[in-house]
């Protein structure tokens, strides 16, 4: 999108207050949290635009025939409450600054008329939609501000209007009808924006678990390495035998050695008690082990979603939002679910399958993938299980199995191991593998076709 200047902020707020103004509008689409569609009642031929981006926002009138759904939230409630069904009067432009006004009337629902402004404040960075009632007080801004603000944008206060720029307004070739064109694609970004910002909850919270379990990793091994401390115990339990019927070389030993002794219990009291937790200690090691492998395991699991994130199809990223977001996994009349099923590219005549979770490379590598097929899988680090279906694997079919280990871990070089799938093993855990023979091969650079190939990708059925 170009950048605007004044004249052509005018010239398109002139536009809409021709064909847009004494209309009724009659609905509204929130695509995304910065792009908005506005349609009217009378005036159907096109819909208000409204795109608060960072970079370049704008307000055009497009010819958009397709319904969006709104975007739940804040932004879309209100505007549905308040603006909705208003009466758009007039529209404005702010000589000499970036700020086009939309004049509107409405009736409460005791057919009270009153009126209400919008402001849209059109600057590259600090974009901002103030709404203010019939006194110019705020009621609704896309971006609030703090009292402490030179410019404060809060409910309640008054509407300060931006300090007009006089500055020269730098010329440029604007064709307004080509402008529209450009607004019309830019609707098929913000859909593309609107799939990526609904699922932001579930990427949070997969990076929010990793960073939990990695802590309780850290305090797993801080215990482990306390519990290690149970041949001590065990050491002061046998020297207190030792004394036990020496009782000044056992006052001398308590003395010296500064060991924790309960004087208020008997010599064999306190023994049975150092015993008693060097036992303790040593089910702690066991366990506690046990655990930090489960906890490793976890954790693998979330890396390789956040890992593969970028490859991850909507079906995937629904079933996984159901599935941590909304704690109801997603029903499926299928044995295996869209989340379980492994995907795969086709180079050649040959598929190379890949996982994208651990249950999608435990379905590939040991129910999918022959004996013969090979294995490929990042060196060192959690990571997609890849696998090549052909027995006499090409060199460039080996080279691309190995780009995409190396993408579908998060990385962009590294070493990556080859196996037949005869010698790749079962884990303790799903999706964890143990290899016997292998080669490796360290891949520095990624080719942009590999990234493309995965991509586009299908789905085994």
């Amino acid at each position: 999108m170009e950048k605007l200047n004044y004249k052509n902020i005018e010239e398109i707020s002139k536009e809409i207050d021709a064909k847009a103004s004494k209309n009724f509008i009659t609905g509204i689409s929130v695509i995304n949290s910065t792009d908005i569609l506005i349609s009217f009642a009378f005036y159907k031929t096109e819909k208000l635009f409204i795109s608060l981006n960072h970079e370049y926002p704008f307000v055009c009138l497009v010819n958009y025939k397709n319904s969006i759904p709104t975007t739940l939230g804040n932004t879309n409630t209100f505007l549905r409450k308040y603006v909705k069904d208003a009466y758009l009067d007039k529209v404005e432009f702010v000589d000499g600054d970036r700020v086009i006004v939309l004049k509107l009337k409405k009736s409460d629902e005791f057919y009270k008329k009153f009126s209400f402004t919008i402001y849209l404040e059109l600057f590259s960075h600090r974009s901002n939609m103030i709404i203010v009632d019939e006194n110019n007080k705020i009621v609704f801004a896309m971006h609030y501000t703090t009292i402490n603000n030179s410019r404060p944008v809060i409910n309640g206060i008054i509407y300060t209007p931006v300090k007009p720029i006089k500055s020269k307004c730098c010329e440029n070739e604007f064709s307004l009808d080509k402008f529209k064109k450009d607004c019309l694609k830019k609707i098929n970004d913000s859909l593309i924006k609107k799939e990526t910002e609904q699922f932001m909850p579930l990427h949070s919270f997969i990076k929010s678990k990793i960073k939990s379990i990695s802590k309780k990793i850290t305090i797993q091994k801080n215990d482990l390495e306390k519990a290690k401390s149970y041949k001590e115990d065990q050491k002061i339990a046998d020297e207190l035998s030792a004394f036990y019927y020496d009782e000044n070389q056992l006052k001398s030993y308590i003395n010296s050695s500064k060991i924790n002794y309960n004087s208020e219990n008997s010599l064999a009291e306190n023994i049975a008690n150092y015993y008693k937790l060097a036992k303790k200690k040593k089910r702690t090691i066991e366990m506690t082990e046990i655990e930090i492998k489960k906890s490793y395991n976890e954790l693998e699991q979330f890396e390789n979603i956040l890992n593969t994130w970028p490859f991850l199809t909507y079906d995937e990223l629904q079933e996984l939002t159901s599935k941590y977001i909304k704690n109801k996994p997603a029903k499926s009349k299928q044995n295996n679910s869209v989340i379980d099923l492994p995907s795969y590219i086709t180079l050649g005549n040959t598929k190379i399958g890949f996982g994208k979770t651990a249950k999608q490379n435990e379905i590939l590598t040991f129910k999918i993938a022959k004996k013969s097929y090979y294995y490929f899988h990042i060196l060192n680090y959690s990571g997609s299980h890849v696998v090549v279906f052909s027995n006499n694997p090409t060199n460039d079919e080996i080279l691309t199995a190995c780009e995409m280990a190396i993408l579908l871990s998060g990385k962009e070089c590294g070493e990556v191991s080859m196996s037949e799938i005869k010698d790749v093993k079962k884990g303790q855990f799903i999706g964890q593998v143990l290899l016997g023979k292998y080669q490796s091969f360290n891949i520095t650079k990624i080719r942009e076709n590999t990234k493309n190939l995965i991509k586009s990708s299908l789905k085994f059925r």
